[in-house]
C-alpha cells in the first residue's frame, strides 16, 4: 500500500484535499503506511499533525528519525491520542471538535499546509462509537473547507459493521492495509 500514498496524496493536494478512513489490521503495514504519509507530506512541504498511541508512539518516532533530517522533523507535531480524544475523560464530540479547531486554527492562509494522521481510540466504551462517527461526520465538513489531507485510522477488531458503514460515509476515501479508493458508500454533508 505504502508505494501509493505519495501519487494518491499529490493528487489529493491539487484538488480539494482528502478524508481519508484507515481499516487496518496489521500492525507492521499501519507503521510502514503512517511513515510514508508522514515523510510524503514533509518532503512536499507540509507540517504534520500525528496524533497517536503511546503504545505505538515511540516505534512510529523511531521510523520516522531513521528517513527523515533532523530539520524535517521539526515539521512532524506528536499529539498523545487519548489525551486528544479524552480531554475531559470521556469522547465528546464538542471537545474533540473544539481541539481540532486548535491545531488548524494557525494553518490558515500563508503558512505551510497541515495533514493530520490520527489514530482514533476512544477507551473501552462501545457507547461512544455513535460519538466518533458523529465526529467523523463534522470533521469532514472542516477537512473540506480547510481542503486538508487526513487520515483517520481504525483499528479493524475495534469497530463493528454499522459504524463501519458510518465512517465509510463520512469520508470521501477508504483506506485498508494495501489499498486506497475513492469510498463508494461516501455522503458529502453541507
Amino acid at each position: 500500500m505504502h508505494k501509493l500514498i505519495p501519487q494518491s496524496m499529490k493528487r489529493m493536494r491539487q484538488e480539494n484535499g482528502g478524508h481519508i478512513f484507515y481499516k487496518f489490521e496489521e500492525k507492521a503495514a499501519y507503521l510502514e503506511n503512517a511513515v510514508t504519509f508522514i515523510c510524503e507530506a514533509v518532503r512536499s512541504g507540509d507540517d504534520v499533525a500525528v496524533i497517536e498511541s503511546e503504545k505505538i508512539l515511540p516505534q512510529l518516532k523511531r521510523k520516522v528519525e531513521s528517513v527523515l533530517s533532523a530539520e524535517q522533523q521539526e515539521k512532524v507535531y506528536y499529539i498523545n491520542n487519548f489525551q486528544y480524544y479524552l480531554l475531559n475523560g470521556s469522547f465528546h464530540v464538542s471537545s474533540v471538535e473544539k481541539g481540532f479547531h486548535r491545531l488548524i486554527e494557525k494553518y490558515d492562509g500563508d503558512v505551510p499546509p497541515l495533514r493530520t494522521w490520527a489514530h482514533v481510540e476512544w477507551g473501552e466504551d462501545a457507547d461512544l462509537l455513535e460519538e466518533v462517527a458523529l465526529f467523523e461526520q463534522q470533521a469532514d465538513t472542516m477537512i473540506s473547507a480547510q481542503k486538508m489531507i487526513s487520515v483517520c485510522a481504525y483499528q479493524n477488531e475495534r469497530i463493528c459493521n454499522t459504524i463501519e458503514k458510518r465512517l465509510q460515509e463520512c469520508h470521501p476515501f477508504f483506506m485498508t492495509d494495501t489499498n486506497l479508493s475513492p469510498s463508494k458508500l461516501y455522503k458529502k454533508t453541507s
